[in-house]
């Protein structure tokens, strides 16, 4: 599973293992490798907790693909068929999975505002199989004094992991969470990547090059209705499903 990360040095920590598990699976593939892509059973060493590593380099942790992830299941659960079988692996998750990286959902944070009075939340989800792009989001949630007394601000950035360009979402919510008066969607271009980089996971500021506004949203709005407006915008709306805990019917 993915680990809660407790702070940005731990995460960046773990990004640097994920980047060398991948450099070190990458070299040593295509000698593991059947002509036909995989990877034979009996080349991994299987844990009691169902875990992969490669038997020739065990510091490397793998996963089924996610395609075939359904028979590899079955057949790790067959230790006879083993040297009969071979499965297609990836060093990183399947892009199925999904967890925070760290930070915490919208409920928690919103325990910690009203306490604090700012809580910033980060969650990652892998983008492709092998190439390093994450998805990710990082909300921006706080509490002040607005026109009519206090009000949370929730700022959301969503990218997907490439190209200059950043999904924005901006709403003002009750001050008790139960209603979103203000709501609004669009898109950034920045510069560069790696001003997004700096921008997401360090907050230094940078001015995106330019903000175009694709909706809004000016009247008062049930939560949960806000959040299906969140999730349509969103390129990869797991994520957002993922802070507000949604679940669909």
């Amino acid at each position: 599973m993915f680990t809660n990360f407790q702070n940005i040095d731990e995460l960046k920590a773990w990004c640097v293992e994920q980047e060398r598990q991948t450099n070190r699976f990458t070299e040593l593939l295509p000698e593991l490798s059947t002509e036909d892509g995989l990877v034979p059973i009996h080349a991994l060493i299987v844990g009691d907790d169902g875990s992969l590593t490669l038997r020739v380099d065990s510091s490397i942790e793998i996963h089924p693909h996610g395609r075939a992830r359904g028979p590899a299941k079955l057949l790790l659960n067959s230790p006879d068929l083993w040297k009969y079988s071979a499965i297609r692996v990836q060093s990183g998750r399947p892009t199925v999975s999904k967890a925070p990286v760290y930070g915490v959902p919208f409920r928690k944070a919103l325990d910690i505002v009203l306490r604090e009075g700012v809580h910033i939340s980060t969650f990652q989800i892998p983008k492709q199989n092998i190439d390093a792009y994450y998805s990710t989001l990082v909300v921006r949630l706080s509490r002040q004094q607005g026109q009519t007394g206090a009000e949370l601000q929730l700022d959301a950035w969503q990218w997907i992991g490439k190209d200059v360009y950043v999904d924005y979402v901006h709403a003002i919510l009750t001050d008790d969470a139960t209603q979103v008066v203000h709501l609004d969607g669009a898109l950034m271009s920045f510069s560069c990547e790696s001003d997004i980089e700096s921008f997401l996971w360090n907050n230094k500021k940078h001015k995106c090059a330019h903000k175009e506004k694709y909706f809004r949203v000016d009247a008062a709005l049930p939560l949960d209705e806000a959040v299906l407006l969140i999730r349509a915008f969103f390129s990869v709306e797991e994520m957002a499903d993922e802070y507000f805990e949604y679940k669909s019917e």
